[in-house]
C-alpha cells in the first residue's frame, strides 16, 4: 500500500508541485479557520496551452462551470494553502480552537441539513432518526458500542484500530479542514457507524441470552 500510494503521491508532486489530489485543499483549510481569501477568477483562454492535456488547459467545463483542475487553479490552490499556513502560525491558539469547535458543531448536525431534498423531507421516521443518530447522542452510541466491542474483543485491539483509524481520519479531516458543509461529509462514515452500532446491539443480545459469558455454542469469541 505504501509503495502504490507513495508512487502516486510522487507523481502528483512531480507533475503539479503538490502532494494531494484536490485543488480544494487550500480553500478548505482557509474556510476551516475563517481566514478570508479572494475567490478565483479566470478569463476564458487565460490559461490555455497547446502542449497541455485539455483537463489542465481549458478554463471551463462543458457545463460552463470553472474547471478546477486547470493549472491556473492549481497555482491558486497553492497560494491558498500558503495563506492558511501563515494564518495558522500567526493566529492565537484559542481562536483556532474556537473555530474548530464551531466546525464540530456543524459536523454533528444531520447530513440533510445541508440541502432540502423532497425524498427525505416526507420520511415519517426522519425526526426520530435525527434525534438518535445526530449530535452528542450519536457519539454516545458509538462510544458504548466501542466499549462493548473492546470488552469482548480486547485481544483483537490492533485489528479494531485498523478498522477504526480510516473512519477517525475522515471525521478529523472534515472537522479540521472545512467550515459550513461539514455535515455533508458525514455520508462517508455514517453507514459504517450505523452498521457498527447495530452489530454490537445484536452481539449484546446474543451475549445476554448466552448467559453473559465469553463463550458461545460455536466456540470462543
Amino acid at each position: 500500500t505504501g509503495l502504490v500510494a507513495g508512487a502516486y503521491t510522487l507523481k502528483q508532486y512531480a507533475l503539479f508541485g503538490v502532494t494531494y489530489t484536490s485543488t480544494f485543499a487550500g480553500r478548505n483549510c482557509n474556510r476551516a479557520i475563517g481566514n478570508p481569501f479572494p475567490e478565483f477568477q479566470s478569463a476564458p483562454g487565460e490559461f490555455v496551452a497547446e502542449d497541455l492535456p485539455p483537463v489542465l488547459s481549458r478554463t471551463h467545463k462543458l457545463t460552463g462551470g470553472i474547471n478546477f483542475n486547470q493549472l491556473g487553479y492549481v497555482d491558486y490552490a497553492r497560494e491558498q494553502l500558503a495563506a492558511c499556513r501563515a494564518a495558522l502560525s500567526s493566529r492565537p491558539l484559542a481562536d483556532i480552537l474556537a473555530s474548530f469547535r464551531e466546525n464540530f458543531e456543524i459536523y454533528r448536525r444531520p447530513a440533510d441539513d445541508y440541502c432540502d431534498f423532497a425524498v427525505t423531507r416526507h420520511l415519517p421516521w426522519k425526526g426520530l432518526y435525527h434525534r438518535l443518530f445526530s449530535g452528542y447522542l450519536l457519539l454516545l452510541l458509538v462510544a458504548a458500542a466501542a466499549a462493548f466491542w473492546l470488552f469482548r474483543n480486547y485481544r483483537r485491539l490492533p485489528a479494531g484500530l485498523a478498522l477504526a483509524l480510516p473512519v477517525l481520519y475522515v471525521a478529523a479531516v472534515t472537522v479540521f479542514f472545512e467550515k459550513g458543509e461539514n455535515m455533508r461529509f458525514r455520508f462517508f462514515v455514517d453507514p459504517v457507524l450505523l452498521v457498527f452500532i447495530f452489530s454490537q446491539v445484536v452481539s449484546l443480545v446474543r451475549w445476554l441470552r448466552g448467559g453473559g459469558g465469553f463463550r458461545h455454542r460455536g466456540g470462543s469469541q
